[in-house]
């Protein structure tokens, strides 16, 4: 209801192939950081390699949006590679540990010709279907006695809570308004990143 109050619709094929290719890419990029880790054999440095890799991609991410219009992008619209970029979002977004979200939108806007709004709402898709098949992969193997879960329920809260907050906000704000409100959200996230990377 949310998605058609802001005017915003699914895209049929491209968003099924979509979901199918980030449940795949959720698998292998959970199967691929163990692998990462177990070849590396310290955790430490991997957690390194992995922040480094955000940061970047957090940079890359942020001159593609600041600099949208002003460099060309693609409209594909074959669902064989709409199912492809579902898979290496889905393993981008398993492998670092992140939803993902500003990744998934960056791609969708260049690569499948989607705009702003479109592609936050396709993002959510990429993101429930890759964390989803991670997490029942990690239940399946090894379980989740190893992990602590007191903070899981305010983590649920928080997520509903800023869900529908972020869903107000999209229908209410203008489209700088949403691109300035991404930019700052973004260089405070690359500050936090720089942040846990020096203090490791």
């Amino acid at each position: 209801m949310k998605k058609h109050k802001n005017k915003v619709k699914l895209d049929g094929k491209r968003t099924i192939s979509l979901a199918i290719g980030s449940i795949i890419g959720g698998i292998l990029g959970k199967n691929l950081f163990t692998l990462f880790l177990a070849a590396l054999n310290n955790n430490l440095l991997g957690q390194k390699i992995q922040s480094t890799t955000l940061f970047i991609l957090m940079g890359v991410v942020l001159i593609l949006y600041i600099n949208e219009g002003k460099i060309k992008g693609f409209r594909v619209n074959n669902i064989g590679f709409c199912a492809l970029i579902g898979i290496i979002l889905g393993i981008i977004s398993s492998f670092l540990g992140i939803g993902g979200g500003p990744i998934n939108v960056i791609a969708l806007m260049y690569i499948l010709g989607m705009g702003s709004k479109e592609s936050s709402i396709h993002s959510i898709f990429i993101i429930f279907f890759s964390q989803g098949s991670k997490l029942l992969s990690v239940f399946l193997s090894e379980g989740f006695s190893v992990y602590n879960l007191e903070v899981l329920p305010f983590m649920v809260v928080g997520g509903i809570m800023g869900g529908f907050i972020g869903s107000y906000l999209l229908g209410k704000m203008k489209k700088n308004n949403i691109k300035n409100l991404f930019t700052y959200t973004m260089l405070i996230i690359m500050c936090f990143n720089l942040y846990n990377l020096i203090k490791k």
